[in-house]
């Protein structure tokens, strides 16, 4: 059974490693030099600007962090499903990779532009099974309702359910 407590444990656990960063930035930020979102942030902290507090932050950076990692994987994961199933398509692929890249070439940015057929594959499977809504649970902070639907404080936001559930057929029958 999924247990809500071990993810948001992990969750805390990532946030209170994001809080010591802000810390320890606070002692080096350079207001000459903003290379990223903490350091624009730490520009603004003194000004008139209040839309975004350090909660807000610690939150944003925590949910970037986690984005970049779990999603990717996940991403990962459900491609190389697909050109499982789908051997004729990997061979493909793998071809196309081979007459831009040749056998001693390590593949960089710069091949992205020859690489059509490659690039089309990722974007359909990401099509297919989109994980951009599934990397983080998300709560509401105050009780609400919802299309009838009452949800209490901390109680899970629906509008984040992984929106690849809209394709199974068992779920929304009639629609395929």
């Amino acid at each position: 059974m999924f247990d809500s407590r071990k993810l948001l444990g992990s969750y805390s656990l990532i946030k209170q490693h994001v809080r010591r960063e802000v810390k320890e930035r606070r002692t080096t930020y350079d207001p000459r030099n903003i290379k990223d979102l903490l350091d624009l942030y730490l520009s603004q902290e003194k000004s008139d600007f209040k839309d975004i507090n350090e909660e807000n932050l610690i939150c944003i950076l925590s949910e970037m962090f986690l984005g970049g990692t779990y999603t990717n994987g996940v991403a990962v994961r459900w491609i190389l499903l697909f050109m499982i199933n789908h051997p004729e398509v990997q061979q493909k692929c793998q071809q196309e990779i081979h007459k831009v890249l040749g056998d001693t070439d390590t593949p960089a940015l710069k091949h992205m532009k020859d690489l059509i057929y490659v690039q089309a594959t990722i974007n359909e499977c990401l099509r297919l099974k989109s994980v951009g809504t599934s990397n983080m649970i998300h709560a509401v902070d105050e009780d609400m309702e919802l299309a009838g639907y009452y949800i209490p404080k901390g109680g899970f936001d629906p509008g984040y359910f992984n929106v690849s559930s809209s394709r199974q057929k068992c779920i929304w029958r009639g629609c395929w």
